[in-house]
This record gives C-alpha cells, sequence and structure tokens, in this order.
C-alpha cells in the first residue's frame, strides 16, 4: 500500500512564526495535493498550518492516542488517495547551548512509527561552519533512528548567497547529504498574538504577513529545489495496512461541528473519528444555526475561551445547546470551550460574564500563550463513555482554570502521572451529553466511544 509521506521537521525559535508552516503553505501555493498531520500537541503550530495552508490539520500525539496502533489507524483512516501525507513537527529540543542542537524525541519516535522520509528546516544565520556543523550533528543522531529515511535538508535566514555557497562547500565536507535551497530571511515571520490567532477566520486580511510570505517563498523556482521535496514523499517505505474491526454506528448519521477561530486547536482527529464512523459532517456556524435540527450529535471542539468574549456568541452557543437537550440527542464539548458552558466566565479583575449555566462551575479564563501539559483521567464511576477504573489520556491548555462545589465534582479522577494522586476530578453528564475540561481522543476509546453513541 503506497502512501506518499515526508517529515518537515522545523528548527524551533521563540518569537517566530515555525519555518514548517510557511514551508507547507508554499507546498499548497504551488499545487501539492496535501494531507497535514502534526506531531505532538501544540495549538499555536496547528493554528499556523491552518492559516498558511487553508488545510485541516490532524494531531498525532502518541500520549493522546496512547499507543502506535491508535496512531497508526488515525494515519491510515485520514490518509487520503494520491495525495501528499506532509508530516510537521519540531526538529530539535530547546537549545541549551549555541553549538549543539539535539533531535526531538518525540519527534524521532513518530518519525520511526511512520517510517518517514525526513527533510529537516535549520537556521542558517550564524557563519557557514557552525551551521554546517549543527547540520552534521543533527543528521547523525536522525541515522541513529533505523526508521527514520534522511534525505535533504533545508536552510532557512541564510545571511546571503555566499554564505549559502560556502555552506554547500562545507556540507560537502560533512555528510552525504545535499542542501535543497534555504527561506530568504525576508520570508521569515514574528509570531502573531494569541488573541488575533484565535479571533480570526484563516484569510483574515490581519493574516496578510504569513499569507504573503507563503507567496513569495512559493514564487522563488531557483531558491528552492522543489520538484525534489516533492519527490522525497514518494522515496517512503510500502504502508503495512492497519486492521480496524470497528463498526459502524448506525443512529449517529449527521454530526453538527461548532466552528469558530477560537476552536479547533486539538486537530480534527475526533472528527475523523466520526466519518470513520459512517457519519457525515457538517459545519455550525453561531451566526447562522438552521441546521441544528438537522444533526444526530453535536461536538464542540476544544478551544481559547478568550475568543468567545463577543455576547453574542454565548446567545447563539446557548440556543444551539438548549435545543440539543430538548431533542435528547448526545453531545460533547471538551477542553477550554466547556468554561463557556458553566455558569461564570471570568477574563479579568473587571470583566466578568454569565456563562450559559448548563453545569455547575465557573471559568476563569487567562490571556497567557497557550500551553498544555499531559494528564491522565480514570473513571471512578460508570459513564457513557468510561467504565468504572477505565482510564484515558489527554491534555489541559493552561488558558483556564475551573472551580467545582465540592458537592458537584467530576466522574474522572484527575492525575499529573499515571501512579500519581489525584488532582482534580472531570467528566460532568447530561443525559447522552459529555463534558471533559480536559482534551483527548475518542481513538483511544473507540469501543467504548461507540456504545456511546449507539446508546438510545
Amino acid at each position: 500500500m503506497n502512501i506518499h509521506r515526508l517529515l518537515i521537521a522545523h528548527e524551533p525559535r521563540e518569537g517566530i512564526i515555525p519555518l514548517s508552516a510557511i514551508f507547507a503553505g508554499a507546498l499548497k501555493e504551488r499545487g501539492y495535493n496535501l494531507r497535514l498531520f502534526q506531531i505532538g500537541f501544540d495549538e499555536m503550530l496547528t493554528r499556523y498550518l491552518e492559516i498558511a495552508t487553508g488545510e485541516p490539520v490532524t494531531v498525532i500525539d502518541l500520549h493522546m492516542l496512547h499507543n502506535d496502533f491508535n496512531c497508526k489507524s488515525l494515519f491510515q483512516f485520514s490518509s487520503k488517495k494520491e495525495a501528499f501525507h506532509l508530516f510537521v513537527g519540531p526538529l530539535s529540543e530547546p537549545q541549551l547551548h549555541e553549538e549543539k542542537l539535539e533531535l526531538h524525541k518525540t519527534t524521532a519516535k513518530m518519525g520511526e512509527i511512520f517510517s518517514l522520509p525526513v527533510m529537516p528546516l535549520i537556521y542558517a544565520d550564524r557563519n557557514a561552519i557552525l551551521a554546517a556543523r549543527l547540520t552534521e550533528q543533527i543528521f547523525s543522531q536522525i541515522v541513529s533512528y533505523p526508521g527514520l529515511q534522511p534525505l535533504g535538508v533545508c536552510f532557512a535566514a541564510v545571511l546571503n548567497p555566499r554564505e549559502y555557497q560556502l555552506l554547500e562547500i562545507e556540507m560537502g565536507r560533512r555528510i552525504p547529504y545535499f542542501p535543497l535551497g534555504y527561506l530568504p530571511k525576508n520570508v521569515i515571520r514574528d509570531e502573531i498574538s494569541p488573541e488575533l490567532l484565535f479571533s480570526e477566520e484563516p484569510h483574515s486580511l490581519k493574516f496578510m504577513p504569513l499569507h504573503s510570505s507563503v507567496r513569495q517563498l512559493a514564487a522563488l523556482e531557483d531558491m528552492i529545489s522543489w520538484p525534489v521535496v516533492g519527490s522525497f514523499a514518494k522515496r517512503a517505505r510500502p504502508w503495512p495496512e492497519v486492521r480496524e474491526d470497528l463498526e459502524e454506528v448506525s443512529g449517529i448519521r449527521r454530526v453538527g461541528v461548532l466552528r469558530h477561530p477560537a476552536l479547533g486547536g486539538a486537530g480534527d482527529g475526533n472528527m475523523r473519528f466520526f466519518t470513520h464512523l459512517g457519519a457525515s459532517l457538517f459545519f455550525l456556524d453561531l451566526e447562522d444555526l438552521r441546521e441544528t435540527e438537522e444533526c444526530d450529535f453535536l461536538y464542540i471542539p476544544h478551544g481559547r475561551a478568550q475568543g468567545f468574549r463577543k455576547i453574542s456568541n454565548l446567545e447563539g452557543l446557548k440556543r444551539l445547546l438548549g435545543s440539543v437537550v430538548f431533542r435528547k440527542i448526545p453531545f460533547l464539548a471538551e477542553g477550554e470551550s466547556v468554561a463557556l458552558l458553566g455558569e461564570s466566565i471570568l477574563y479579568s479583575k473587571d470583566e466578568k460574564t454569565t456563562g450559559i449555566s448548563m453545569f455547575p462551575f465557573s471559568a476563569s479564563v487567562k490571556k497567557e500563550y497557550p500551553s498544555a501539559h499531559e494528564v491522565f483521567l480514570k473513571a471512578s464511576l460508570n459513564s457513557p463513555l468510561l467504565r468504572k477504573e477505565e482510564t484515558l489520556h489527554g491534555y489541559r491548555s493552561n488558558g483556564c482554570a475551573v472551580s467545582v462545589p465540592s458537592s458537584r465534582q467530576g466522574y474522572w479522577a484527575v492525575r499529573r502521572s499515571e501512579t500519581g494522586g489525584e488532582i482534580d476530578t472531570d467528566g460532568w453528564f447530561m443525559g447522552k451529553g459529555v463534558l471533559s475540561r480536559t482534551c483527548f481522543s475518542l481513538w483511544e476509546v473507540a469501543s467504548g466511544a461507540r456504545k456511546w453513541l449507539n446508546l438510545r
């Protein structure tokens, strides 16, 4: 089974839009039929990729999916015939020393699982000898993973063409992999503020600097060997097909997915799960809810609660949830978006808004840069999604905190480690509806999720 795939791993740099987002956008601009897969849970990178390419992003995270089989199942079902399956992830761990780069362990592990050809994107705004030495370090680490296939490298922010020529010469002396060109400094962009990133539609004029950068790079015919980059994906080893025996769900035919720029930081993995069960998706706009009556299931993805500051957004959400509860259809709200379903939302000392009051908690929303930490959930009682003692792996973003009365705690215990003590609770239910402050993958609990969706 041939599934063309390539890993583009970017050297991270604080305050700069990830190089892989600009590169992926340029590939799309040049006509490649992309399917995007992101390694690791990173809301900012997910959003940059969506804006730069206009394509949905499927997050493949080993913690959230829990094992290799679930990762491969999600990828295989999400693959598209004759597409360029582009994996994106960080190349290196945070740099502690100027003269050392350490290969990112998660990226390397996922590259092995999927047997990926890999093309690093490395900054070369240092002198040519140091840039070549760092590249040699990275390739020596890549080849130590048998599943990875190193093929070439692309540089970024080279000081000038003469410096690039010196870099090519130095590379030829050190390693048997050749450079495919470089991203000039003028296409590198400073990061976008989280408030703007999660409040505007991808084609907003406010993202014009990023779109301009993508188009500039795509237009550089001789700066990068684009045909060679495209051919790298065809060097991927044949895909060993995964056998997935999950049956379709007869009662869930149309899944309504709430759409908003603030939502979707965890990628489209759960939406792929619904379509895997035979359902079709349609997107709901808070300004136009006419299609609500046609859905058999409602999904509210994880997102940034800061993006829902407009009163009209909460009023639209209240009408939407009211219709769902009245019709007694199942729904799932996850991650930071659950803040909207509580009794109140505190945005700052001077700004507090009434929530839609479906669940007995209050939320405090922060403005800080979005990041997330791993958590482990364990069911204390049987629930629509998990049976007693079953576990679930997920992430919690630092964007909000939820305060719950002691008498109304959730049904799932939250731990920072698998064997650690309980630090919080999660998992609230209303009829067939499930609410989780944690962002998780239905692929991990595929059998239980199917039973939940078949409840009558």
